[in-house]
């Protein structure tokens, strides 16, 4: 529930994923369904556990918005230069009048860096 609309402070987009026919083939297409969203942002709790013997960071995030028709749990949330996976949107009292939206951003360890400095070369000079 919004109790203080002052609390909205930040904007978010939410994108959706659209499949389209391109060639014959089917695609999957990412598509903004909404964007400037205003959005209050409320961490979880993150967790570090290992994936196929890396670590992997799972950082939770629940984003509150006013309620908005189309808003899937297969959709992504984009604030600044984040992604984030919806997991569930919940309408709460079933009052239409807002949405939590409960999302995670995975972050991989060293893979990541590994490939980073791939792309961009080494920094140290090696």
């Amino acid at each position: 529930m919004i109790y203080d609309a002052g609390m909205l402070n930040k904007k978010i987009s939410i994108l959706g994923r659209v499949t389209k026919e391109v060639g014959g083939f089917a695609r999957v297409v990412t598509v903004e369904k909404y964007h400037g969203i205003s959005a209050a942002i409320r961490p979880s709790r993150g967790r570090e556990y290992y994936e196929a013997k890396q670590a992997t960071n799972a950082e939770n995030v629940t984003f509150i918005i006013r309620y908005r028709k189309g808003i899937e749990a297969s959709d992504i949330v984009q604030y600044k230069a984040h992604s984030y996976e919806i997991q569930s949107v919940v309408n709460p009292n079933m009052e239409n009048e807002s949405l939590e939206l409960y999302c995670v951003e995975k972050t991989r360890g060293k893979a990541e860096e590994r490939k980073r400095m791939a792309v961009h070369g080494n920094e140290r000079g090696d």
